[in-house]
Order: C-alpha cells, then sequence, then structure tokens
C-alpha cells in the first residue's frame, strides 16, 4: 500500500478480502491465503479515501494499491529559546488544543487543501499567530517569547543597617529581607517601571528603569540615624508609627486624596475629598504591620511608610 501523491508506503491501512480482515505492516505489507475466484476487496485508512473494488483471482498474485489523502496531521512544537512550552492553548481554524510535557500538539484530522489561522498562547508569554495550508503531514515549530520578567532589588545603606525597608514598584510593594533583597515575579516587560524604597533610618530612595527581561537592580540608601515623620516640605503624617488614628496635616498643598495599601498591594483605605482638605485623620481598623500611604495633591502624588502597632 501506497500514498497516491508521494508514494510514500503506507502502514496500518484496514484490508476486507473477501472474509477475511487484516492491517499492513510498518513496510505497507500484508498476504492473504484464498481460493481462486472473485474476490471482493476494500481498503481503509484514516484521513485517506477509501477504495472499494473486485479482483479475479487466478494463482498467486501481488497486488499494490494506492490511496489518496483527504485529510492531514498537523503537530505544532512550542519552545522559549530551547526550554519546551507545555500547557499552552493552540487554536486552529475552529479546534484547540493544549501542549504536552513536551511542548508538542497534534490535531489529527485536518483537511487537505485547506488554509487556516491558528493562534499559540499561554499566560506570561507573547501570544504567536500566523496561517497555515495543509497539503501534507505537517510540523510547526513556534518560539514563544515571555511577556514577563523578575525584578530582583539588592539593597545595601552607606552605614549601618536599614530598619523596616518597604520596596515599591509601581502599586506593587515588599518587605525587604534582612539580607537586603525584595524580589517581583512576572511583572510585564516593555514598560517604564518607577521603584521606591523607604526605610525607617533611611533618605527615601526614588528611581525609574525600563524593563526587558529579567533584572537585577542595585541600590544604596541614606541613612539618616532617626525616624522619618515629615514625607515632603508640605506634609506631615503622625503619629507614625500608629495604632487606632493617622493624621495627615498639610502646611501648605491642598490634600484631594487619600490611599493606603497593605504590602501585598491591596488598597485598604481610600477617601477623595471634593473640597480642598489641609488636616484629615484616618481611623484605622487594620492588622498591626507595614503599609504604604499615598497622598494625591494636584498632579502630584506622595509616598509614605506607615507602620500600624
Amino acid at each position: 500500500m501506497e500514498d497516491s501523491l508521494s508514494g510514500n508506503i503506507l502502514s496500518n491501512v484496514t484490508i476486507t478480502f473477501g472474509s477475511q480482515l487484516k492491517n499492513t505492516d510498518f513496510f505497507g505489507l500484508t498476504s492473504f491465503s484464498l481460493p481462486a475466484g472473485l474476490r471482493a476487496v476494500d481498503y481503509k485508512k484514516t484521513n485517506f479515501q477509501s477504495i472499494s473494488s473486485e479482483l479475479q483471482i487466478e494463482s498467486d498474485t501481488i497486488i499494490v494499491a494506492s490511496l489518496l489523502q483527504t485529510h492531514a496531521k498537523v503537530k505544532f512544537r512550542l519552545k522559549n529559546d530551547l526550554v519546551t512550552v507545555n500547557n499552552a492553548l493552540v487554536i486552529l481554524a475552529n479546534d484547540s488544543l493544549f501542549t504536552n510535557q513536551v511542548g508538542t500538539c497534534t490535531f489529527g484530522s485536518v483537511l487537505i487543501g485547506s488554509t487556516s489561522n491558528y493562534r499559540a498562547e499561554k499566560e506570561n508569554y507573547f501570544p504567536v499567530p500566523g496561517t497555515l495550508t495543509v497539503n501534507a503531514d505537517t510540523t510547526i515549530d513556534l518560539q514563544l517569547a515571555k511577556s514577563v520578567a523578575n525584578i530582583e532589588f539588592l539593597v545595601s545603606a552607606d552605614s549601618g543597617i536599614i530598619r523596616n525597608a518597604i520596596v515599591i514598584l509601581n502599586k506593587d510593594s515588599l518587605l525587604l529581607s534582612k539580607e537586603g533583597q525584595a524580589k517581583f515575579y512576572n511583572i510585564p516587560i516593555n514598560q517604564n517601571y518607577l521603584v521606591q524604597i523607604f526605610g525607617d533610618n533611611t533618605y527615601d530612595y526614588s528611581n525609574s528603569f525600563w524593563l526587558a527581561n529579567d533584572t537585577t537592580i542595585q541600590a544604596t540608601l541614606i541613612t539618616t540615624g532617626t525616624e522619618q515623620l515629615v514625607l515632603s516640605g508640605d506634609f506631615k503624617v503622625y503619629p507614625n508609627p500608629a495604632n487606632a488614628h493617622l493624621t495627615i496635616e498639610s502646611s501648605k498643598s491642598n490634600i484631594d486624596m487619600i490611599e493606603m495599601y497593605d504590602i501585598r498591594g491591596t488598597r485598604i483605605i481610600f477617601r477623595e475629598f471634593e473640597s480642598a482638605q489641609h488636616l484629615v485623620k484616618l481611623d484605622l481598623n487594620c492588622s498591626p504591620g507595614i503599609y504604604l500611604l499615598k497622598i494625591t495633591s494636584g498632579n502630584n502624588i506622595k509616598s509614605l511608610k506607615v507602620i500600624v502597632k
């Protein structure tokens, strides 16, 4: 048995010859022992056109038959550089599959001659679209690029140690470890980020950077030797550490909005004022810990680490 277009041998063709049924082997061969006479024969294989005919058998005979392929297998192989990407969704026309542990999936019956759009996607990767015209069994190799990166901060002080420091990356925040480390995972790339670091005994640190891939950022804080209570020249926040209440006082600027976030970045307090405020008192109904207080005044946003006992 062979493919009528390519001439390749066909294994696993089901042949019914008279009352006998057999499958071709790896070499496309099988044999039957039949009495002479007119015999009906049927050829069937998945994704190929079936054939039925009658043969007059008079003596030992070799029959060469060809089948026309009607549908093909389309295999997708997904990698990120040399690493396979498993559990990715691959959509081909109206069908979809997930890649296995070795980063592959196979659509078993795609119409020969058809043209279809495909798309490979997975969380934290950029999607890969394309168009495919199927003329035979096909393997498609795709490279998926990660859409996120990890950022590690290594923070030290010019002298002494850093007390109760918090690292804020845009709206996300982490406590600095005793070793001066903080690591943010799966951060979207190709964006500009603002990092702020606040410590009880250090001056505020602020910097911006463009994230393109996994990055390590080293920062050195300048120690003050005293705990900072003043956020900027126009604002004062007290008491800090706080218990049940917190006061925000402005000597010059208006206070338009107050937000407070926990170290996971969840907003727990939000107050927006229709008229200008210069003194705001907050009731703190939250667990002891370190929080980020954001004060909006016009187009300016000021940030401060607040400790709740």
